[in-house]
């Protein structure tokens, strides 16, 4: 989400020599520390700061992932104050907000630039000052999940409806849902849980047989998640175990990554959800321990063509792919705040473009093998660029059984809609005032220092770009941003029948709709079928499936 920078940060920009200015913020902790002095400071602080540096965030669009960004500074350890701040204070995982003006800018006018967690600090060589190493909230969810392990502490009956074991707290407590646990080959479904037994077994469940088991034979959980994409991922992101981390916490602790509803964007995500994965529902069996990080990014977010981001308030969120609704605050980057020409790159092949999707699905936990397999081709791009790139996609959790086939396929053909025309790439350096905090924003682009490919002549005006890549340049105050030429400015628009008043957004009727909005409604009788005109003389948009 774009940050809205007020007017006096601006009036600076305007200057012709900008000193960064950076405020470092520990929550719960009264004294801030800075690199500069401050104006008309709005609280306690020590200039302490030294050499701010960092990366950016990245989402890599092809597969669903996103690097975990970071920024680490000195601190002088004036009068052994920073060591008795260490003495004093937890500072591992501790929330620190990160902000930035210019010198002799009243601090009521900076502006965020990082929220993250303390990663580790450490004493330097020289004795007389700290480094301290933050990270995004995304780093919380590189941790392992689905791990309650343990062992039979008596022999199993092939009919046996109690099984005692040596400790089952890491294990689901039954509440009316189905949970599973794994001995052998044998899956087993379980109504009752006491701390050292399973009770009410079921035996040979999900295709496998009833078995004797020996004293001491693993047990492992044996997890089976069935529900929409994101509620999936926002289970695994809150459970907790105990219920009480908000309505999401229903999993046991061993398959969560607990991390503080109030530190995702837990609302974001299911609008979301609910505008355009609504029906997206997926089924994993798993017995296995899986990086929660992983996990989300490879067998959640990639098929739904969608990917995790950080928010400008340091909440983990998710963002699926979609041009752009008519309603959302789109910040133009022009020549009037672009640091230098931008860097244009033509058509790349080697990364974002593929004309043929290989989808393996309906994955068989005891066979360890998709029984289901499609490809999917763009007869037409194949055509053009006389070449065929495969996307391989493996998916465990697309079943079927849970989802139906042309589903399936309709998911699959978006994924041409992003990939199958190789896309422009441009590299752009603003200024802080034009932040974008979330790689996977769309801003607009107006220069005429780099070409319009559609038009065949240098210039552009108003084209719409995402951009994949947030750098920066902490000694100059800057940010570097690697776009995309997504086509979003010609063709691909969302739209609904006006007037409307379902989701994903409310359109008005024709007659009184802006200009803007029109752009995004259709109704029949106003557009000329053979012309393609609306009948005020404006440009038509068909609806096509």
């Amino acid at each position: 989400m774009t940050q809205d920078i007020n007017t006096t940060y601006k009036r600076y920009l305007d200057r012709p020599e900008k000193i960064p200015v950076y405020i470092v913020e520990f929550d719960g902790i009264t004294t801030r520390y800075s690199d500069h002095e401050i104006v008309n400071a709005t609280g306690p602080y020590e200039v302490y700061v030294q050499e701010v540096q960092g990366a950016g965030s990245q989402i890599t669009v092809v597969e669903g992932r996103s690097s975990i960004g970071n920024i680490n500074f000195k601190m002088i350890d004036k009068d052994k104050e920073i060591t008795k701040l260490v003495y004093q204070y937890s500072l591992l995982n501790r929330k620190v907000t990160v902000k930035t003006g210019f010198l002799d800018m009243d601090e009521a006018d900076y502006v965020k630039v990082f929220i993250g967690k303390v990663l580790n600090y450490q004493l330097l060589s020289d004795n007389v000052s700290y480094r301290f190493n933050l990270v995004t909230l995304w780093k919380s969810a590189k941790v392992n999940i689905m791990t309650a392990i343990t062992r039979t502490s008596l022999s199993v009956g092939i009919g046996d409806a109690t099984i005692n074991v040596v400790n089952a707290a890491n294990f689901a407590t039954a509440t009316g849902t189905q949970f599973y646990i794994k001995i052998d080959n044998e899956v087993i479904l379980y109504t009752g849980k006491t701390g050292t037994s399973f009770t009410g077994c079921s035996r040979g469940q999900l295709g496998t047989a009833p078995a004797t088991h020996a004293s001491s034979a693993e047990v492992v959980n044996f997890v089976v998640l069935q529900n929409n994409a994101i509620d999936i991922a926002l289970q695994i992101l809150t459970s907790t175990g105990l219920g009480t981390n908000g309505t999401h916490d229903v999993l046991p602790a061993s398959c969560g990554l607990a991390i503080d509803q109030n530190d995702i964007a837990i609302t974001k995500m299911e609008t979301e959800r609910d505008r355009w994965l609504r029906n997206i529902t997926f089924k994993f069996e798993f017995e296995e321990a899986q990086e929660g990080k992983k996990f989300l990014e490879s067998e959640i977010f990639r098929f739904i063509n969608a990917y995790p981001i950080v928010d400008n308030e340091g909440r983990i969120s998710v963002k699926v792919y979609k041009p752009p609704l008519p309603t959302i605050d789109i910040r133009e980057f022009n020549d009037d705040n672009l640091v230098g020409a931008p860097v244009w790159q033509g058509q790349i092949m080697d990364t974002l473009f593929f004309n043929e999707i290989d989808l393996s699905y309906d994955w068989d936990f005891a066979t360890g093998q998709y029984l289901s397999r499609s490809l999917y081709e763009d007869t037409n791009s194949q055509t053009k660029y006389s070449e065929v790139k495969t996307l391989k996609i493996e998916s465990k959790g697309l079943r079927t059984g849970v989802i139906s086939q042309p589903k399936i396929d309709n998911i699959a053909l978006r994924i041409f809609k992003r990939f199958a025309n190789p896309a422009p790439q441009l590299t752009a350096k603003t200024f802080f005032s034009e932040r974008i905090t979330e790689p996977g924003d769309i801003v607009r682009l107006t220069s005429d220092k780099i070409p319009d490919m559609t038009r065949g002549e240098m210039g552009v005006s108003n084209k719409m770009v995402e951009a994949v890549k947030v750098d920066f340049d902490y000694v100059r105050g800057s940010e570097i941003f690697r776009l995309i030429d997504t086509e979003f400015s010609y063709g691909k628009k969302y739209g609904a029948i006006s007037p409307s008043t379902k989701p994903p957004i409310n359109f008005p009727n024709w007659n009184v709709a802006s200009a803007t909005q029109r752009l995004y409604c259709f109704i029949s009788r106003w557009v000329n079928a053979t012309t393609g005109v609306m009948s005020d003389g404006s440009d038509g948009y068909y609806i096509t499936p």
